[in-house]
C-alpha cells in the first residue's frame, strides 16, 4: 500500500457488492473515509431508495458521503456541452443505449464524474504524482475483473476479494444487517439486464425507453436490433425494437 495518500475513498455502486463493503467496513471499525456514489440520473427506483438508506447510515459512521454526476463534453472549438444525466446525453446524440456495445454509462457518467470531483478538492488539473487510494466492491468470484479496472494514477483496493468473500457471503451480509438484498445496480437502460430486468425496466420505464428509441429511429432502422438481442420477450419471430415499441 502507498504511503502519503492525498486522497483515500469508498466507491459506493449502490448494488449488493459496494454495500456489503460498507457493512463490513463498519464491521471491522475502520476509519470513516469519504463514500462517493455516482449518479447515472437514471437508476432504477429502487437503487436510489437504498442509496438514501446507506448514506444516511454512513454518515452516522463517521462518513462524509458525496454523490457526483453529469458528463462535460468538450468540442473542437473550445466549448463544452453540459448533460446532467445518461438520458439526455442519449437523447440528444440520438444515442441507443441498448446495443451491447454501449458503454458511456460507466465511463461518462461514473468514472469521470467521480474524478473531476477527486482533482476538485485537490485542487489539481490532473492526476499525476498524486496517491489516490479507492476501494472497490468486487466480491471474490468476481477476482479476474481486477484486470480490468486498472488505473496508473490512482491505487484500487478490493477489501471483498481479501476477505474471500464471494456472491453468496455479500448477499447474506446484506440480508442478515439490512433486512433484504439490494438489486443490481444498473440504470434503467443497461444492455447487461437480463431478461427479467429488462422486462421490469420497461413495464416501469415505458416512456424513457420508447422515447429514446423513438428518437433514434432511422439509426435503429439501419441497425436492426431484435427482442432477443436484448433480452426483451425474447421469441423465435424475432421482431425488430421498433415493432415491439410504441414507434409509429
Amino acid at each position: 500500500m502507498r504511503l502519503n495518500i492525498d486522497y483515500e475513498h469508498i466507491s459506493f455502486g449502490g448494488g449488493v457488492d459496494s454495500t456489503a463493503l460498507l457493512i463490513e467496513w463498519w464491521r471491522k471499525e475502520l476509519k470513516p473515509i469519504d463514500i462517493i456514489f455516482s449518479d447515472t440520473g437514471i437508476e432504477q427506483t429502487k437503487t436510489y431508495e437504498h442509496v438514501a438508506h446507506i448514506m444516511k447510515l454512513a454518515q452516522e459512521y463517521g462518513h462524509k458521503t458525496i454523490v457526483v454526476g453529469g458528463y462535460e463534453r468538450a468540442h473542437q472549438d473550445g466549448n463544452y456541452t453540459m448533460y446532467p444525466d445518461y438520458y439526455s446525453y442519449c437523447f440528444q446524440n440520438k444515442i441507443v443505449p441498448l446495443r451491447a456495445y454501449r458503454k458511456e454509462c460507466t465511463y461518462r457518467f461514473k468514472i469521470v464524474p467521480s474524478n473531476r470531483y477527486i482533482r476538485s478538492i485537490l485542487g489539481i488539473k490532473n492526476f499525476r504524482n498524486k496517491n489516490i487510494l479507492s476501494y472497490i466492491g468486487y466480491n471474490y468470484d468476481e477476482k479476474n475483473r481486477i484486470n480490468d479496472t486498472v488505473y496508473k494514477w490512482q491505487q484500487q483496493i478490493f477489501p471483498l476479494i481479501e476477505w474471500k468473500l464471494g456472491r453468496k457471503h455479500v448477499k447474506q451480509i446484506c440480508r442478515d444487517y439490512l433486512g433484504y438484498v439490494p438489486i443490481k445496480s444498473r440504470c434503467i437502460i443497461c444492455p447487461n439486464q437480463n431478461p427479467i430486468e429488462w422486462n421490469y425496466s420497461y413495464n416501469h420505464h415505458k416512456e424513457i425507453i420508447d422515447d429514446l428509441v423513438i428518437n433514434a429511429q432511422s439509426d435503429i432502422l439501419n441497425f436492426p436490433i431484435t427482442k432477443k438481442d436484448l433480452g426483451i420477450n425474447p421469441d423465435p419471430k424475432q421482431k425488430l425494437l421498433t415493432d415491439f415499441l410504441s414507434v409509429d
